[in-house]
């Protein structure tokens, strides 16, 4: 008996018909004959390929129109997240966050998943990445080294026990996320989307998703932060690994508190921010904050507005609208910060951040400034 495909050459067509009706213009990047090339070569043999097969070409086929809100979505398939965080320095991959029964492996380097080198992994993910940028990619591709679906299209065996290869000795990995653990300052594992805090006497909003939070409505924040600054004051805004939600949060934000209240300062931004988090960097730079960290992994000319589609019950999005957030202050691109900065792995370990560390001196060296005293911004 012949093996039913999982998916057939029709639903493959179907799909890529499906989303240049739905996209406001699909075809902006790659021509329509250069796509269906690509296409075509899938089709021939889509009705033999396996799950992770197929996931891979449809994320691949996907992210050749370079655009991030237009991808595939990984439905086929059981997945989980490995209970582990990485970063990535000098072509090397760190451990950054870890589940507590492994917090002897914290900051130390991996070199292979299940056997397979930890930077074709990498590299494999990186490459079926939907994206307008190379920041956006490497920072995609370093957060789904966690991902297995994403694995499994890197040829690594998600079906027996998960092993790290850490300076030469494997460890087998829980698959249960229980006691994580990770670097104090890592913006991407916050417990709130949202929150207020004062480091060395500057306040802080950090703001990493652009989402209301379930039990702490953004009303209440609103009205919190309206609260906690001051008339005129200098603060920081960490918008790190804010990958985007709704843009009408931050604007009200914005203008009902940080506008009527002259407030100014620096913003904390990397490779992490986008889509919404890079319309609440762009609203910050128009305001005359200064920009600290590293560029935006979100352009300023973009396709957005995302909508969900479905054919044969697999699902894809695609953009319905097109931005243009340049203006004389932020050119076309990624959002490049005034003060380029990024936290080492020395700093994960001896618990620094050094990216606030710098705002925190700026604003201190600003407000010596305001009172006259001259300032040697070089030290």
């Amino acid at each position: 008996m012949t093996q039913k495909p999982l998916m057939t050459k029709d639903t493959l067509y179907k799909i890529f018909e499906t989303a240049e009706k739905e996209h406001i213009n699909l075809f902006h990047s790659i021509s329509k004959k250069d796509f269906y090339k690509e296409l075509n070569n899938v089709a021939q043999n889509i009705e033999v390929l396996n799950t992770n097969q197929i996931n891979y070409e449809m994320c691949r086929l996907f992210s050749l129109f370079k655009d991030a809100h237009t991808s595939w979505a990984l439905g086929m398939g059981i997945k989980f997240m490995l209970p582990i965080s990485f970063a990535k320095e000098n072509d090397k991959y760190f451990i950054t966050g870890v589940q507590n029964t492994l917090k002897d492996l914290l900051y130390k380097e991996v070199t292979a998943i299940n056997g397979v080198s930890i930077d074709n992994i990498y590299s494999t993910i990186k490459e079926v990445i939907s994206s307008e940028t190379e920041q956006w990619s490497a920072y995609c591709a370093l957060s789904n080294l966690s991902n297995t679906s994403y694995l499994k299209m890197a040829s690594v065996d998600t079906n027996s026990d998960i092993v790290l290869t850490v300076e030469n000795i494997n460890y087998s990995l829980p698959r249960e996320l229980d006691n994580f653990i990770t670097y104090e300052s890592n913006p991407y594992l916050k417990s709130s989307n949202y929150s207020l805090k004062t480091k060395n006497g500057v306040k802080v909003i950090e703001y990493v998703k652009c989402r209301e939070h379930q039990g702490y409505p953004f009303e209440k924040f609103l009205s919190d932060v309206k609260n906690f600054v001051s008339k005129n004051e200098n603060i920081i805004v960490d918008l790190r690994g804010n990958t985007g939600g709704d843009s009408r949060y931050f604007s009200k934000l914005v203008n009902e508190v940080l506008v009527p209240k002259n407030i100014k300062g620096c913003v904390l931004i990397d490779e992490g921010v986008f889509s919404s988090g890079t319309i609440a960097t762009k609203e910050l730079k128009n305001l005359d904050f200064k920009l600290i960290g590293q560029p935006t992994g979100g352009v300023t000319k973009c396709y957005g507005q995302s909508k969900w589609c479905e054919v044969d019950k697999l699902g894809f999005t695609v953009c319905e609208k097109k931005f243009d957030f340049t203006s004389d202050k932020i050119p076309d691109g990624p959002i490049e910060p005034d003060i380029y900065v990024r936290n080492s792995i020395e700093d994960y370990k001896s618990n620094r951040d050094v990216v606030m560390e710098t705002a925190i001196k700026y604003l201190n060296k600003t407000k010596q400034a305001d009172k006259g005293m001259i300032i040697n911004y070089a030290k």
